[in-house]
């Protein structure tokens, strides 16, 4: 594979199983796609696809090229997300310190009504606990959330029978 446009038009078209099939996710025109399939398997000195009236079909080598080109670009969709949760971070900073000072300001100010044996009201003491355990949960919401979009999706490979 020379390129990554290359892999994109060759998964596209083994995906779809036709240049026309291919041609409106790529959003480039039939023909075009055709050239690009016949350059790169030119390029490879072996035919990736047996091409026929009813569409394209993976060779053999096709097939070690679509398992290997559809790894490549999970990677690439990993790292894609990686990158976008790293610009992300700024925002979860401040998402994550708001119900962090919320906590914090609730037992900060139980602990000093405590330390000058303040006598605190049951409706004010829940109104307080119930503030911390809600900011707690909403800061683990939004752990959870970052751990879930983070995760690479397990891809499983079985055999299907298309008869």
């Amino acid at each position: 594979m020379e390129n990554w446009d290359d892999m994109r038009v060759f998964l596209a078209v083994a995906r779809a199983e036709s240049l026309s099939g291919a041609a409106p996710v790529l959003k480039m025109d039939p023909a075009t796609l055709g050239r690009r399939v016949a350059r790169l398997e030119r390029s490879l000195g072996a035919s990736l696809f047996v091409k026929s009236p009813q569409g394209y079909a993976l060779t053999d080598l096709g097939e070690r090229m679509r398992d290997r080109a559809a790894e490549a670009e999970a990677q690439l969709m990993q790292a894609s997300k990686m990158t976008t949760l790293g610009e992300m971070s700024a925002g979860i900073a401040h998402e994550l310190n708001q119900p962090l000072n919320a906590i914090k300001m609730g037992s900060e100010f139980l602990t000093m009504m405590i330390s000058q044996k303040a006598n605190i009201k049951p409706t004010q003491l829940s109104k307080i606990a119930t503030e911390i355990s809600d900011q707690a949960d909403r800061a683990s919401e939004i752990i959870n959330r970052l751990q879930a979009f983070s995760r690479r999706p397990d891809f499983k490979k079985e055999l299907v029978n298309i008869n």
